[in-house]
């Protein structure tokens, strides 16, 4: 069974990051912060740092939090981050790259970041959690805007995910 279970994930992993992966980097948190220096496949440079600080319960999003730590609804004795996301810093060459707290402002205790070239653009993936909180939030950018997110359980990637695509109107829209 558990072989089973390990062969469908690895078969899941490999089916939703099988668009033409052309460069893949991995980095670890260290004093709260994980860095990436990348280039795109046009070579253009990409800068990624992802930047956490220590969980407090004075934090704003506290009861919010769904990927990474164990808070139940009403648990007496919950279990509560020790760190949480509180920026994603991206630049594109010389362009800044928005990315909206709904990406990543409902991640707690990362633990890497990784860098991939996709076909039409390029991925971040966070990986977060410990155990049954585990997780793996993968974010699609493609030119100027990040196009969708979607957060996979570390243990049941297939049951347990939430997606959120995104829509913006491009810099070089003519309307």
């Amino acid at each position: 069974m558990i072989v089973v279970r390990y062969f469908l994930i690895i078969v899941f992993f490999l089916s939703i990051t099988s668009n033409s992966t052309v460069y893949a980097e991995t980095v670890e948190f260290f004093n709260g912060a994980a860095q990436i220096n990348a280039k795109s496949s046009d070579g253009l440079p990409i800068k990624i740092i992802v930047r956490t600080t220590k969980y407090s319960p004075s934090f704003p999003y506290r009861k919010g939090f769904g990927w990474g730590a164990d808070t139940v609804p009403n648990n007496p004795a919950p279990s509560y981050p020790q760190s949480v996301i509180t920026s994603v810093d991206l630049k594109a060459g010389k362009e800044d790259i928005f990315v909206p707290l709904s990406a990543y402002g409902d991640l707690a205790n990362p633990r890497t970041i990784s860098f991939e070239i996709t076909q039409k653009g390029f991925r971040l993936i966070v990986n977060g959690g410990d155990a049954g909180t585990s997780y793996e939030a993968v974010l699609d950018f493609e030119g100027e805007h990040i196009k969708r997110r979607k957060v996979l359980d570390g243990e049941f990637p297939i049951e347990v995910w939430e997606e959120t695509v995104y829509s913006f109107i491009s810099k070089t829209d003519e309307r």
